[in-house]
C-alpha cells in the first residue's frame, strides 16, 4: 500500500472514530437527559410546535432495536442522515481503492455534494412544515407528546 493510501485510510479511520464517538456520547446524554427530565426541547415550549430534531432520539432507539418503521414514524431525519453520510463513506473507500486521495477535489463530486446538501435541506424544511401541519390542524401526533397516539 502506497504511503498516500495510508495516510488517506488514516484520516477516514480518524473520521469514522469522531462520528462513532461524538454519536455514542451524544446518544448516552441525551438518554439519560430525558429520563431525568432535565432534556426538553426549546422550541416546542416555546411555540407548541416540533422542531426538526425532536424525536430524533426517539426515532434512533426505534432504529436501534430494528423497528425501522417506527423510527421513520416518529422522525425520518436520522435515517436519511444514515443514508447521506453513507455516501460519503462510500466515496471515500471507492476511492481508497481506486488509488485516487484527491477525488473530493473533482468537479462532479461537489456537484453531487452540493445536491445532496440542497435536497436535505430542503426534506427537512418540508418534514418541519410538514408535520407541524398535521399537528396543528388534524391532530396527528406520531410522537405522541401533545396527543396520546391512536
Amino acid at each position: 500500500m502506497s504511503e498516500n493510501k495510508k495516510i488517506y485510510l488514516k484520516k477516514i479511520l480518524i473520521f469514522n472514530a469522531v462520528l462513532i464517538a461524538s454519536v455514542a456520547v451524544t446518544w448516552i446524554v441525551l438518554s439519560l437527559m430525558s429520563r431525568s427530565g432535565l432534556f426538553f426541547c426549546i422550541f416546542k415550549v416555546t411555540t407548541g410546535l416540533y422542531c426538526p430534531g425532536c424525536g430524533g432520539t426517539r426515532a434512533v432507539g426505534e432504529l436501534l432495536s430494528f423497528h425501522p418503521l417506527n423510527s421513520f414514524k416518529i422522525n425520518p431525519i436520522p435515517i436519511i442522515l444514515i443514508i447521506y453520510i453513507s455516501y460519503y463513506e462510500v466515496s471515500w473507500i471507492q476511492a481508497l481503492f481506486a488509488g485516487k486521495t484527491v477525488f473530493i477535489e473533482t468537479k462532479s463530486y461537489r456537484i453531487i455534494s452540493s445536491v445532496l446538501s440542497i435536497l436535505l435541506a430542503v426534506f427537512i424544511i418540508l418534514f418541519f412544515i410538514i408535520r407541524n401541519f398535521l399537528l396543528v390542524k388534524y391532530h396527528i401526533d406520531p410522537i405522541g407528546d401533545f396527543y396520546p397516539p391512536v
